[in-house]
């Protein structure tokens, strides 16, 4: 599956974050500090489920190159000519460049 895009909220959050930080404001009210220790729990909390989503979609596509990897060793050593005369040897060459390989690389593939 393609890569999920970061949470729309998140960058905003961030940033509204670092800005009350670098505006030099001196947080006198405990009200403004809770704020910001709150928002960053919810940064952190976005961060985790993003780089949870992106370690599953990391090991679903090393899986991918593992099979294919065995698949075209497997391969060298067989006369492709001949296995090639086989219409489903056809139809398995075709469907997975025109659709495995774009299921697991999503909107990254043909880039």
């Amino acid at each position: 599956p393609p890569a999920p895009p970061c949470p729309p909220w998140l960058p905003a959050l961030a940033v509204s974050l670092v800005l009350s930080v670098a505006s030099a404001e001196i947080f006198t009210s405990s009200l403004k500090v809770e704020r910001l220790v709150r928002d960053e729990r919810a940064v952190l909390d976005g961060l985790k489920q993003y780089i949870d989503q992106q370690y599953d979609r990391l090991k679903d596509l090393s899986s991918f190159y593992t099979e294919r990897v065995k698949e075209v060793n497997l391969q060298a050593s067989l006369d492709l000519t001949e296995v090639l005369q086989h219409p489903n040897a056809v139809y398995k060459a075709v469907r997975t460049f025109s659709y495995d390989y774009r299921r697991a690389l999503g909107d990254h593939f043909g880039e």
